[in-house]
Protein backbone atom coordinates (compact mmCIF):
# COMPACT_ATOMS: atom_id res chain seq x y z
CA UNK A 1 0.00 0.00 0.00
CA UNK A 2 3.10 2.28 -0.48
CA UNK A 3 2.19 2.99 -4.21
CA UNK A 4 0.73 6.43 -4.73
CA UNK A 5 -0.95 8.27 -7.98
CA UNK A 6 1.68 7.77 -10.16
CA UNK A 7 2.30 4.17 -10.07
CA UNK A 8 -1.33 3.01 -9.49
CA UNK A 9 -2.09 5.11 -12.60
CA UNK A 10 0.83 3.10 -14.11
CA UNK A 11 -0.61 -0.11 -12.63
CA UNK A 12 -4.40 0.67 -14.24
CA UNK A 13 -2.89 1.11 -17.92
CA UNK A 14 -0.14 -1.86 -17.99
CA UNK A 15 -1.81 -4.58 -16.02
CA UNK A 16 -5.14 -3.48 -16.46
CA UNK A 17 -5.32 -2.04 -19.96
CA UNK A 18 -7.68 0.57 -18.77
CA UNK A 19 -7.02 4.57 -18.85
CA UNK A 20 -7.23 5.92 -15.32
CA UNK A 21 -8.65 9.05 -16.79
CA UNK A 22 -11.95 7.16 -17.74
CA UNK A 23 -13.63 8.42 -14.93
CA UNK A 24 -13.87 4.76 -13.17
CA UNK A 25 -13.00 3.87 -9.71
CA UNK A 26 -9.80 1.68 -9.83
CA UNK A 27 -9.47 -0.13 -6.24
CA UNK A 28 -7.08 -1.86 -4.20
CA UNK A 29 -6.99 -4.08 -1.95
CA UNK A 30 -3.54 -4.97 0.61
CA UNK A 31 -3.17 -8.95 1.36
CA UNK A 32 -4.29 -8.81 4.97
CA UNK A 33 -7.43 -7.16 3.18
CA UNK A 34 -7.52 -3.85 5.77
CA UNK A 35 -6.43 -1.71 4.17
CA UNK A 36 -8.18 -0.33 0.54
CA UNK A 37 -7.29 2.31 -1.94
CA UNK A 38 -9.41 3.66 -5.09
CA UNK A 39 -8.05 5.76 -7.66
CA UNK A 40 -10.43 7.56 -9.55
CA UNK A 41 -10.73 11.13 -11.51
CA UNK A 42 -13.26 13.26 -10.87
CA UNK A 43 -12.79 15.44 -14.18
CA UNK A 44 -10.21 17.92 -13.22
CA UNK A 45 -7.73 15.63 -11.46
CA UNK A 46 -6.63 11.87 -10.11
CA UNK A 47 -8.12 11.54 -6.73
CA UNK A 48 -6.82 8.69 -3.72
CA UNK A 49 -9.17 7.91 -1.53
CA UNK A 50 -7.47 5.58 1.32
CA UNK A 51 -9.08 3.32 4.12
CA UNK A 52 -8.12 1.40 6.79
CA UNK A 53 -10.04 -1.06 9.23
CA UNK A 54 -9.04 -1.11 12.90
CA UNK A 55 -10.28 -4.99 12.96
CA UNK A 56 -11.87 -7.24 10.33
CA UNK A 57 -10.75 -7.26 6.55
CA UNK A 58 -12.87 -6.19 3.29
CA UNK A 59 -14.29 -9.21 1.74
CA UNK A 60 -14.90 -9.21 -1.97
CA UNK A 61 -17.21 -11.67 -3.75
CA UNK A 62 -16.33 -15.17 -3.98
CA UNK A 63 -14.27 -16.52 -6.84
CA UNK A 64 -12.99 -13.14 -7.67
CA UNK A 65 -9.02 -13.09 -8.52
CA UNK A 66 -8.22 -10.24 -10.41
CA UNK A 67 -10.34 -7.21 -11.85
CA UNK A 68 -13.63 -6.92 -12.01
CA UNK A 69 -16.83 -4.44 -12.50
CA UNK A 70 -19.21 -3.73 -9.56
CA UNK A 71 -21.66 -1.85 -8.82
CA UNK A 72 -22.10 1.46 -7.08
CA UNK A 73 -24.04 -0.87 -4.16
CA UNK A 74 -21.55 -3.27 -4.49
CA UNK A 75 -18.96 -0.80 -3.48
CA UNK A 76 -20.89 0.74 -0.71
CA UNK A 77 -21.73 -2.49 1.20
CA UNK A 78 -17.92 -3.50 0.38
CA UNK A 79 -16.88 0.49 2.16
CA UNK A 80 -19.35 -0.59 4.74
CA UNK A 81 -18.44 -3.95 5.38
CA UNK A 82 -21.76 -5.82 4.12
CA UNK A 83 -21.82 -8.76 2.03
CA UNK A 84 -25.03 -9.99 0.25
CA UNK A 85 -25.65 -13.40 1.23
CA UNK A 86 -27.68 -16.11 -0.71
CA UNK A 87 -30.51 -14.92 -2.81
CA UNK A 88 -32.30 -13.82 -0.70
CA UNK A 89 -30.03 -10.69 -0.42
CA UNK A 90 -29.54 -10.92 3.49
CA UNK A 91 -26.82 -8.95 4.74
CA UNK A 92 -23.71 -9.60 7.28
CA UNK A 93 -21.42 -6.98 9.11
CA UNK A 94 -17.81 -7.92 8.92
CA UNK A 95 -16.23 -7.00 12.09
Amino acid sequence: MRRSFDKLSYMVKEYLDQDPFSGHMFIFRNRAADKLKILYYDGKGLCLWYKKLPRGSFILPTGIKSNFEMTKDKLSNLLEGLIPLGKQGKKKWYE
